[in-house]
């Protein structure tokens, strides 16, 4: 598409994966399982049809910690005025162009 981008920037909060500097926009690309998409969609129940056995509560209790983290630092690099794109890898495996004018879109806006 044409646009200047880097990979993976240490200096920005949460390290996003893909920086469009001249836009300020960031894209976070979180892996469906490591970033608590069935607790953030389903809540226990979503989350107990992935993670099933014994250690439920503990799964739990970890990815609500990387769901509260995620929060903070949209949180955190919205106030350092920079927009944020989150896509889960289910969609971008799914559909890549669709991903793709989803961040294109974001860049766009003003």
């Amino acid at each position: 598409m044409g646009y200047r981008f880097r990979l993976q920037c240490k200096e920005l909060t949460g390290r996003p994966d893909i920086v469009f500097p001249r836009y300020r926009t960031v894209v976070f690309v979180d892996g469906d399982f490591w970033h608590g998409r069935a607790l953030r969609e389903g809540g226990d129940e979503g989350l107990r049809s992935v993670v099933r056995g014994e250690r439920f509560e503990w799964w739990k209790e970890k990815l609500a910690k990387n769901v509260e983290r995620d929060t903070q630092v949209v949180s955190e690099l919205h106030r350092s005025r920079w927009k944020v794109v989150r896509i889960w890898e289910s969609v971008i495996l799914k559909n890549p162009a669709a991903a793709a004018r989803l961040v294109e879109r974001a860049l766009r806006r003003e």
